[in-house]
């Protein structure tokens, strides 16, 4: 295999540490943001604040923020599923079990947590109703974990600046497009990058200290 080729990112003791101080500063902060933008009367009016702001600034980008919204995910799908063959033609088995896992353990997680988080009466209503729980949002969740699972099937280390440069600008546009679409508020798509963030990192990891028990085993 060519120093350029890695079946996922580099395996450092730094980097490890790097993976799991950003595993709990992750779930710390989504905590902490899911109680004070949601549980809060200063929060949730910090939360309205931003997000009216938002809407207003970029009103015009109402139809473009709607189509960005529904055409990202189908395309990081795509790419995730090519990426993912080919991977698995070359038997790089561990980055396809670790983005599938990113993947299915945000969503699932993202709509657990809309789900069953409490979100008390009051505030500006959202599509409608302001009962209904919107943190995180299930879209920029899939939409990120998707974009996380193309990086890590990336077929080549280290993946290139244009490639993450290009993944923020997406993921940017994806959750500005669920704001000013008025479908979700500014704190529910920073929740859903952070509970991405989380599972990334608790992926990588589980996926890094697999490979180590594999390699210490006798042939």
């Amino acid at each position: 295999m060519s120093p350029t080729r890695a079946t996922l990112p580099g395996g450092t003791r730094s980097e490890q540490l790097l993976l799991l101080g950003l595993l709990l500063v992750s779930a710390a902060v989504l905590a902490a943001l899911f109680l004070v933008s949601v549980h809060t009367p200063d929060g949730r009016a910090a939360d309205e604040h931003v997000r009216v702001w938002t809407v207003r600034e970029l009103a015009g980008l109402q139809p473009v923020g709607a189509f960005l919204r529904s055409t990202f995910p189908l395309v990081l799908a795509a790419t995730s599923v090519v990426l993912a063959v080919v991977a698995l033609v070359h038997r790089r088995v561990a980055p396809v079990v670790a983005a599938s896992s990113v993947v299915a353990v945000s969503v699932v997680l993202a709509r657990l947590l809309r789900e069953r988080l409490p979100r008390p009466p009051g505030g500006t209503p959202l599509d409608g109703d302001a009962v209904v729980n919107t943190f995180p949002s299930g879209h920029v969740a899939a939409s990120a974990s998707l974009l996380v699972a193309v990086l890590l099937l990336w077929p080549r280390r280290p993946v290139p600046r244009t490639a993450l440069v290009l993944a923020a600008v997406v993921l940017l546009a994806t959750a500005l497009g669920s704001v000013v679409t008025h479908t979700h508020r500014p704190s529910d798509v920073v929740g859903s990058v952070l509970l991405v963030a989380a599972v990334s990192s608790a992926a990588v990891l589980v996926a890094r200290a697999a490979a180590a028990r594999g390699r210490s085993r006798p042939p």
